[in-house]
């Protein structure tokens, strides 16, 4: 679905802080998701324990689809405007980012009030109309998995619990459970990436937003620089970065690759550099007026920081396991067992929390949130 962006006034949102703006679409997908895996466990459980249950289960298939479609509709009619909003901004404030380097960069030199090229071109629109077409594409075309997977799944329980039912071992309440705790621990699945790799909705629709959050953010503050004639940067460094981008932690880069003294952005690009899921930025890079990183961090430190950013990751994944397979609980003790399950992987966070000292993010935690 393609969309026109119109230049306008918007909220600029600080390139170091836009986690939040990533999580805004990431939670989308994460309600449409335990959207899906309710229904399909509301309509599973409906007259299970009945000695009818198999004969009216295809009509109940087709509810399911009835009320799933429009929820697919709403999205896909609501992914584009969202997108649209989180791109542009990202792109207005690299290059308010950009400026604000620029005019530091003139004060230091005493250039007084040397003019900058500003505003927001044609050529600003069409990149940032290139970006949010790309991300609304990626996005869209996962609706329709949602739908048949959703489908699939409940079939697939229904049957399970019709056959396994009948060996007399478990209940059809419980093998029923059974494949809908697969159904939950599986998710909606089968996003690759350029790479091959596979990603569930929800990861794969925070890595495309971040991905193209950071493109757009870095492509305005890249084409600002350019159009007033400046050509150098310096990649921000944080700690605890991963193997491929902790190189980079305060390097300067050649836009465009024309100063040989140092690696261009392609280089750095190539490298690793601004990979998916990447937090690093730019700022602008004024030789004999800005100041050179001095930041140094251990490889011993740094790893040990990455490690504990990716235990988080683990907890918080854990966390949202046992939500949503709560979601789908249908017997009495699988409602127990993952309120037991939640609170658990919640002291563990906790308890982590306290001993690294780190900042926990409870959005990160959920399945599902009120955008």
């Amino acid at each position: 679905m393609r969309m026109t962006i119109r230049i306008r006034t918007v909220k600029m949102i600080p390139v170091n802080a836009f986690e939040n703006e990533v999580l805004t679409l990431a939670r989308i997908y994460a309600n449409a998701e335990s959207l899906a895996l309710e229904k399909v466990a509301k309509r599973v459980a409906k007259g299970i324990d009945k000695p009818n249950y198999a004969a009216f289960k295809s009509n109940e298939l087709r509810m399911l689809r009835e009320e799933l479609t429009p929820e697919i509709k709403a999205l896909t009619k609501r992914i584009p405007k969202e997108v649209e909003t989180v791109v542009e901004a990202a792109y207005r404030e690299g290059q308010a980012s950009a400026t604000r380097d620029i005019e530091r960069a003139n004060k230091l030199r005493r250039a007084g009030e040397s003019p900058i090229q500003k505003g927001f071109s044609v050529t600003d629109q069409y990149k940032v109309r290139a970006i949010a077409n790309e991300l609304s594409d990626k996005l869209t075309s996962t609706h329709f998995r949602i739908l048949r997977q959703a489908q699939d799944a409940y079939m697939t329980c229904v049957t399970n619990a019709v056959s396994v039912a009948q060996t007399g071992v478990i209940t059809r309440r419980e093998a029923a459970q059974l494949s809908l705790n697969q159904f939950a621990d599986r998710g909606i699945t089968g996003f690759v990436d350029k790479s091959g790799r596979s990603w569930s909705l929800q990861s794969y629709t925070e890595m495309a937003t971040r991905t193209s959050y950071r493109q757009a953010s870095l492509e305005g503050n890249f084409q600002r620089m350019i159009e007033n004639g400046y050509d150098l940067v310096m990649v921000d460094a944080h700690v605890g970065s991963c193997e491929r981008c902790a190189p980079w932690n305060g390097r300067i880069i050649s836009l465009s690759g024309r100063d040989s003294k140092y690696p261009s952005l392609a280089d750095a690009t190539a490298d690793g550099l601004f990979h998916p899921n990447c937090k690093h930025s730019f700022s602008a890079y004024f030789p004999g007026l800005s100041k050179k990183s001095e930041f140094k961090e251990s490889e011993h430190d740094r790893k040990s920081r990455y490690d504990e950013t990716l235990k988080q990751r683990k907890i918080e994944r854990d966390i949202r396991h046992w939500k949503k397979r709560e979601t789908v609980a249908i017997t009495d003790s699988e409602k127990e067992k993952c309120k037991f399950k939640i609170r658990e992987k919640q002291a563990n966070m906790r308890a982590f929390i306290d001993s690294t000292g780190r900042q926990r993010k409870p959005v990160r935690e959920q399945i599902k949130r009120a955008i």
